[in-house]
């Protein structure tokens, strides 16, 4: 069922599972925040900290195919180990 929230159209489901009612129920622990705190929150971010996500995000990249490879190979080699033993 679509509802509209705050001028924003929702698509709510309404059987929720327990599950559900927890998370709506931790709610009340963010009462303090606002639209406007969760606006701002890109405005708190640094030049530093976008340079370091992104180097991290580079160096991660190019470590990944080499990682991936050797966990690759490792898994064939335990396979035929645990085949022809």
């Amino acid at each position: 069922m679509w509802e509209c929230i705050n001028g924003e159209w929702i698509w709510m489901d309404k059987e929720m599972g327990a599950d559900e009612y927890e998370r709506q129920n931790a709610i009340g622990s963010y009462e303090d925040y606002s639209p406007a705190n969760v606006r701002a929150h890109g405005k708190r971010l640094s030049a530093g900290g976008v340079a370091a996500g992104v180097a991290g995000g580079m160096i991660a990249a190019k470590a990944a195919p080499r990682i991936g490879g050797w966990l690759l190979w490792m898994a064939l080699f335990l396979t035929l180990a645990m085949v022809f033993s």
